[in-house]
């Protein structure tokens, strides 16, 4: 039984925060119990190819820091590999549970129709896989630290008076 458990990048020229620092391994996030999970990690996808490979790469690079053998990017639209492509590609590695976590800040119309949806729709031609819609990223504290951080780098290249 499929079930939806709810909705819940500006582009820089500044270096992204380290990714050892995110997603540093923890007591809390054991390594074991995680076969026939899949993660698919969203973005909203663009015209632009070079935006469309820095999500790749994102995502590849939290696969290897993660605990997760079944890890695959996503873009909503505009490139491939879409939702559609990246649930098929999870289930034909053997995941029967996936989690859908896009990468978006706020709950808009995207996160409450169009990506679960979609989801919903890839589930649909393969019965018995449950799955889940992650919620946004919302003002998590390590988003406001990201904030604070970018604010300073920018405020370092501003000319003082």
């Amino acid at each position: 039984m499929s079930t939806n458990s709810g909705i819940g990048a500006v582009g820089r020229t500044t270096s992204p925060m380290p990714v050892s620092r995110i997603i540093a391994p923890s007591e809390d996030n054991p390594t074991d119990d995680n076969d026939g999970i899949g993660i698919i990690i969203v973005d909203h996808g663009s015209r632009s190819a070079d935006a469309n490979l820095r999500h790749e790469r994102f995502v590849a690079i939290w696969h290897e820091h993660s605990r997760y053998e079944i890890v695959e990017p996503a873009h909503m639209e505009f490139a491939q590999p879409s939702i559609s492509a990246a649930f098929d590609s999870c289930v034909a590695a053997g995941a029967t549970m996936l989690v859908i976590l896009p990468l978006f800040l706020w709950p808009g119309m995207h996160l409450k129709r169009d990506i679960p949806a979609l989801v919903a729709q890839s589930a649909s031609r393969h019965p018995g896989v449950a799955y889940a819609v992650g919620p946004p990223l919302g003002a998590h504290p390590l988003l406001l630290e990201i904030v604070d951080a970018h604010t300073a780098e920018c405020l370092d290249r501003l000319p003082r008076p």
